[in-house]
């Protein structure tokens, strides 16, 4: 999300003070309501930017929010908002007498959502600027009332031209990189090379970190370490997760991940070719924080579990809680084809998500994307919300490439060495495997999707295929999708979600495919406003692989 203006601080709360005083004047206890008592209908939205209006293109309707009207006696008759966030209760046609009456809309997440602050006007300004959540109404007379509000979670807002923190990936092959930053720092509105950047953290200190989250409410960076061949771990090794100080600076341990497995680094012999299918299976996924900065949530790869970790202290000795990660509803053809990985939070929940990785029968056809939630108060995962295939036509990812990675291909331990009845020969290669490295809930309740290569983590820059073989130039073929509701699940915009009337294609295209030396990309963090498609290259002779952005919004 762009940055977000606050108006004034004027409470909704105080709105229905201000109205119940201006009504109550003229209110007759015991009056009964005329035949004709006419009808208010009250559309509810999620307020995004904080202005106090109504904004029909950013601010969709809530569904399922249920609004009560209530008359002098108590009376008290309910609706609910249907899927445009709008719900007609009629006083004439009902039990209710007056002809003025109390309309409050319930809050559906109390201590997750909050009443958005309303426009100083009132009613008077309706249905265009935003209502309290707590109005009064006169319906005499056969009047009819129309009027907006609307809820906002403090998670979806940050200050004005945010920084953005991402990781980069530094080789330990040889020749080592001299470069030694892991993580960096860049403001919203930076563009260009390495423009306007900080270092944050050093190899050092953190070795190959991928999953980000934020704790706004303490000002911390957190960052786990990531299974990458040709880049060794940290001082924690494969479970290690970082805290990042922004306010001192200093990067520490904080939490050690158990059982992560521990497949050894041998830089010397074939740039670290026997790594090669560790990656992905092995030491830690996405990070994330709770929008209350309580819990910090991580997936490990190794035993496919969901850790939940005390994100309030500067270390944890143990997480607070262990979950293990269902597979699909719909298995897998083999149990370990099933590969969790991504996370995101929203609202209160969180959504966890993964890959069918089609690698026991090498199947385009069994690849598919999987996504659940998991309820943090239950401590308990819901339904599967989206199983898509992933076998849908793809733009080449590298043009000058034998192999040119049209499409997404099922895992592999090995380096490819054909592709679609295709050589790829030993120079330029492109075999996209996908990774649901990351997942983001837009204001309008689509998902959005961040699909990881993991063919790039396995190849890097530079590589041998095989032992002894030349030197491989790769082109990683991350993707960045939109996942829309359909009834009770979610179907891709490549699956003709979304409005999309074309299967494959893709949903945002980079500005230009990738050739050499342009490889370092930055992988696709979704941000909150959703429609970001930017890439992070590095200036002549670097080696950043810049793979996540995170925003650091302030409380």
């Amino acid at each position: 999300m762009s940055a977000l203006y606050r108006p004034p601080k004027r409470a909704a709360a105080l709105t229905v003070l201000a109205l119940c005083a201006g009504y109550l004047g003229g209110w007759v206890p015991g009056a009964e309501a005329a035949a004709g008592d006419g009808s208010v209908t009250v559309r509810v939205v999620r307020e995004v930017n904080g202005n106090g209006a109504y904004d029909s293109v950013l601010e969709p309707g809530m569904s399922g929010v249920t609004v009560n009207l209530t008359d002098d006696a108590g009376t008290t008759v309910s609706g609910t908002t249907g899927a445009n966030g709008q719900v007609t209760l009629n006083a004439g046609s009902s039990t209710l007498t007056g002809g003025r009456y109390r309309v409050q809309v319930i809050n559906p997440k109390p201590g997750v959502l909050y009443s958005a602050f309303a426009d100083r006007r009132g009613l008077s300004a309706a249905p265009g600027d935003l209502s309290s959540t707590e109005e009064f109404v006169d319906l005499s007379g056969g009047r009819n009332v129309s009027y907006t509000t609307a809820f906002w979670n403090p998670g979806d807002y940050c200050q004005q031209n945010a920084p953005l923190v991402t990781a980069c990936i530094r080789s330990d092959t040889t020749p080592a990189d001299t470069e030694s930053r892991t993580l960096v720092t860049f403001p919203y509105s930076a563009r260009g090379n390495n423009n306007q950047t900080t270092d944050l953290a050093t190899k050092v200190q953190t070795g190959a970190v991928y999953g980000i989250g934020y704790s706004k409410q303490r000002r911390w960076i957190f960052s786990g370490a990531m299974a990458r061949r040709g880049a060794a771990y940290g001082p924690a090794g494969t479970g290690g997760i970082y805290l990042t100080d922004r306010s001192t600076g200093a990067t520490t341990l904080f939490a050690t991940v158990p059982n992560t497995n521990n497949t050894a680094h041998n830089f010397a012999t074939n740039m670290d070719l026997a790594y090669t299918p560790a990656v992905a299976k092995e030491a830690l996924g996405d990070v994330e924080v709770s929008e209350d900065g309580q819990d910090l949530w991580v997936v490990n790869l190794a035993d496919r579990q969901l850790y939940r970790y005390d994100a309030t202290q500067r270390t944890a000795a143990a997480p607070r809680a262990v979950y293990p990660i269902p597979a699909p509803t719909t298995p897998c053809p083999a149990a370990g084809d099933w590969r969790p990985y991504g996370l995101g939070v929203q609202d209160g929940m969180v959504y966890v998500g993964g890959v069918c990785s089609g690698e026991s029968t090498q199947r385009k056809s069994d690849l598919r994307a999987i996504v659940r939630t998991f309820d943090p108060v239950a401590g308990t995962f819901g339904p599967v919300i989206l199983d898509q295939r992933l076998d849908y036509p793809r733009p080449v990812t590298y043009t000058v490439a034998p192999c040119n990675g049209d499409g997404w291909y099922p895992w592999s331990d090995t380096i490819p060495l054909t592709q679609d009845g295709t050589t790829c020969g030993n120079t330029y290669s492109s075999n996209p495997e996908p990774m649901l490295s990351d997942i983001v809930v837009d204001t309008d309740g689509s998902l959005i999707l961040s699909f990881r290569d993991r063919y790039g983590d396995q190849i890097g820059n530079a590589q041998r295929a095989v032992a002894g073989g030349g030197l491989l130039t790769p082109s990683s073929g991350g993707a960045l999708s939109r996942a829309c509701l359909s009834g009770t699940t979610y179907v891709m915009h490549e699956n003709l979600g979304c409005g999309n009337t074309t299967r494959g294609g893709r949903l945002l295209r980079p500005a230009a495919h990738r050739v050499p030396p342009q490889r370092a990309l930055l992988r696709h963090r979704a941000l909150q406003g959703g429609d970001h498609d930017r890439q992070l290259r590095p200036g002549p002779g670097q080696r950043d692989h810049l793979h996540r952005w995170h925003r650091l919004g302030e409380p």
